[in-house]
């Protein structure tokens, strides 16, 4: 369409030529084109009816319909879950900080392992000194090597 509302419109071919209102191409070319530009009903070019659109159209309506139903449920789901109030919820308070208590057998375990940290803590701690000692007298050990092989050994 070349004027659509009181608006110009200009068309741009891929070719880059520009096609006037007459539908005449500026730019050249061997073959003339004509009314490319003419204005058609659009009412009388849609009257043409495709089964493809029609069944989109009817599963668009089925979805929509069942989206009303999802979201109406959503809603009871929410309101019914949703009906304790704080004084409610502080009622249930005290119950649950009983069942979150340590029975006796828990507070054995939990010694038990506490222990059992303490140990393996003290062993790593004793391990980790042995290996520093042996580290330094891997060190001497070294350092007398080289001692003892002179300075040609220490160039290597």
């Amino acid at each position: 369409m070349a004027h659509d509302f009181g608006n110009r419109w200009q068309v741009v071919t891929i070719d880059g030529n520009l096609v006037e209102l007459s539908g005449a191409m500026q730019g050249g070319g061997k073959t003339v084109r004509r009314g490319g530009m003419q204005f058609t009903n659009i009412n009388s070019a849609t009257t043409t009816t495709n089964p493809l659109l029609d069944g989109s159209k009817e599963e668009c309506a089925k979805l929509e319909a069942h989206a009303g139903k999802s979201l109406h449920d959503l809603k009871q789901y929410s309101s019914a879950s949703c009906d304790t109030t704080r004084v409610e919820l502080t009622k249930c308070l005290p119950d649950l900080r009983a069942n979150c208590l340590l029975n006796d057998d828990d507070a054995a375990k939990l010694t038990k392992l506490n222990r059992k940290i303490q140990k393996c803590t003290s062993d790593m701690a004793s391990c980790a000194m042995l290996a520093s000692k042996l580290e330094a007298d891997v060190a001497r050990l070294q350092k007398s090597i080289l001692d003892a092989g002179g300075s040609r050994l220490k160039k290597q």
